[in-house]
């Protein structure tokens, strides 16, 4: 389950991935106005956010990446 926001505030679009397994925390990702991600997940260790920041290509070359990989298949042998 997610969920679609706008952050006014700041200008940005918040997608909110839920873990409805309650195994790990929930994980936010947030796209500026220049296109720009950043994604986080709260580190209870840490009493802090991870956070992973991406340029808008960075972040389409990770999705592109993540959509050969088959969900099936992730110890796959061979290189893609």
């Amino acid at each position: 389950m997610f969920t679609i926001e706008h952050d006014h505030e700041y200008n940005e679009t918040v997608v909110t991935i839920l873990d409805t397994t309650e195994e790990f925390e929930d994980v936010t990702v947030h796209f500026t106005a220049n296109g720009d991600a950043f994604i986080r997940q709260w580190e209870d260790n840490l009493d802090n956010f991870n956070v992973i920041g991406m340029t808008a290509d960075m972040y389409r070359k990770l999705m592109k990446a993540l959509s050969l990989i088959h969900i099936s298949e992730p110890t796959r042998p061979e290189r893609i």
